[in-house]
């Protein structure tokens, strides 16, 4: 374990291993483990360390584990899940959390799949380890997905381990004595490092030792592109933290400041437990009403990663679902349906858009799943925060619906239009991501185009920016071709967007009121 750098996580999970107090025999599994880990590799190490420690203390009947790299929605269909499961008995089953994307407006990845797995957990989970392995920048199974499947079971959660220089430099010098390389120095191991870093994680070392090694396939094996350098990528720099990202968005004074309420509140129960005084679990269901483009979504979906950090949410993910995601088609499966809604949730946010379509026109089973959401909110008070989102008025008739609703609702979040001026702005952040930008005489024709808009009928908040810039690139684009037919097109000019392709796009006019009257004439 100190030649992989084990985390704190790591050690104190083989110290419940390797306990005097527990039955050196087997009889089930208490606890199945989720990996956490930005390299495959480094989960491998931590996995062939802690199958031989449970073996070793009789927690495992075989040291023969299964390793699923990837699934699909397809594996349960085809049996493969069957002669998985029933093989691998007494021993592991490895299962990579990287899948299929799924699509769709309100989907949630392959939440089929995650319900198979689940049941799965719950049928041999006695009789066979899961472990489910998380490696960052691969995984494109959802959160909310992932929540699904962990919710049918105990996990402890290993991560990856941190280290100073002279163990990070230890742990290259273990991996790369398993090379063909034999004249290296330990300057010439080190310089892939970060070089700012004071602790390096397992990842930044492999990430270091991959780097060397493929130099080394140049130096070592195929000398002949010894002196061909790498083209250089320059990288974006990454984003913003979630708590940054959303006070840096236009407007929006009430959100910023009941997300700085829920914040306090919850730094505050920290030090009350400190004190050992006892927990306050406040409610913090949420309404957010507004019209369309207003970032009802975008602010749902930052909040919970921002919750998430001040560990207010144990994941922090968002399950998105709309009136088809919770309501069935026969009697009895809405309020099935509901419940499973909840339990992806867990542990993270569940965003209810257009809620009022539940109740709308008298549609079948819409009750039905309002009473069934009042009741999990309460079930769930502790591990699901619900967000109910829609336009103003139509969230003031759904709210009616139910007496227990609108009580259980701790916030109220108004999103309201945005004004010219704000809508100018959004647009100045929208060039600044892309990489484009305007002059000052562009910028006065984009807030004069901004006003007329805002002067329609629905005309979309940030959706119209988004339409108004998306037109403008594709104007310039067409311009600067023309232009430069016979030339070459210099950077300058490329990123820059002129009044000329900036025009009003389509919106429905406001009705206007006509008067009717007669003339009074003379026949002839």
């Amino acid at each position: 374990m100190q030649e992989i750098m084990a985390s704190e996580s790591f050690y104190e999970e083989m110290e419940r291993i390797y306990a005097p107090e527990n039955e050196k025999r087997f009889v089930g599994h208490p606890v199945h483990y989720l990996i956490t880990a930005g390299d495959k590799a480094a989960a491998d190490d931590m996995i062939d360390i802690l199958i031989p420690a449970l073996l070793e203390n009789q927690r495992l009947l075989s040291g023969r584990a299964y390793d699923v790299q990837k699934m699909t929605h397809k594996a349960e269909q085809e049996g493969n899940f069957e002669n998985i499961f029933s093989g691998a008995k007494g021993g592991t089953v490895i299962l990579s959390l990287e899948g299929e994307k799924s699509t769709g407006r309100y989907a949630t990845g392959n939440y089929d799949l995650a319900k198979a797995l689940g049941n799965k957990l719950n049928e041999y989970g006695n009789s066979t380890l899961f472990i489910f392995v998380d490696i960052s920048g691969n995984r494109s199974v959802s959160d909310d997905t992932i929540a699904e499947i962990l919710s049918n079971a105990d996990l402890i959660q290993i991560q990856e381990g941190q280290g100073d220089l002279k163990r990070a430099s230890a742990y290259l010098e273990r991996l790369a004595e398993k090379t063909e390389y034999h004249d290296y120095t330990i300057d010439e191991l080190t310089q892939y490092l970060p070089k700012e870093k004071k602790l390096y994680s397992v990842s930044d070392i492999y990430n270091a030792y991959n780097r060397w090694y493929g130099r080394g396939l140049k130096t070592h094996i195929y000398k002949a592109y010894k002196e061909k350098d790498l083209v250089k990528i320059e990288l974006k720099k990454k984003t913003d933290k979630p708590y940054l990202e959303l006070q840096k968005m236009v407007g929006l004074s009430e959100v910023k400041k009941v997300t700085d309420e829920i914040l306090a509140a919850a730094k505050m129960q920290k030090m009350r437990k400190q004190m050992g005084l006892p927990w306050v679990q406040s409610s913090m269901h949420m309404l957010f009403s507004g019209n369309p483009g207003t970032a009802k979504t975008t602010v749902a979906r930052l909040l919970s990663q921002v919750l998430k950090e001040e560990e207010v949410l144990k994941y922090g993910h968002i399950v998105e679902c709309g009136r088809q995601d919770l309501v069935g088609k026969y009697v009895g499966w809405t309020a099935q349906i509901v419940e499973s809604k909840f339990q992806a949730a867990r542990g993270g946010i569940l965003f209810i858009d257009e809620a009022y379509s539940l109740v709308e026109d008298n549609r079948t089973y819409g009750a039905e799943a309002i009473n069934t959401i009042v009741q999990e909110m309460e079930n769930y008070r502790d591990e699901v925060i619900v967000i109910f989102a829609g336009y103003p008025e139509k969230m003031k008739g759904f709210l009616e619906q139910n007496e227990g609703l609108a009580s259980r609702i701790a916030f109220h979040l108004n999103f309201p239009d945005y004004s010219p001026e704000e809508l100018t702005q959004i647009l100045d952040l929208m060039l600044e991501k892309s990489e484009y930008r305007m002059d000052e005489r562009t910028r006065e024709k984009c807030f004069s185009i901004c006003a007329d808009a805002c002067r329609e009928e629905n005309y979309g908040n940030g959706r119209f920016v988004r339409n108004l810039l998306d037109h403008a690139i594709m104007r310039q684009a067409d311009r600067l071709i023309r232009e430069h037919q016979n030339g070459t097109l210099g950077k300058e000019e490329a990123c820059l967007l002129t009044a000329d392709d900036f025009e009003m796009i389509g919106l429905k006019k406001k009705p206007q009121s006509r008067q009717i009257g007669f003339c009074a004439g003379r026949t002839a």
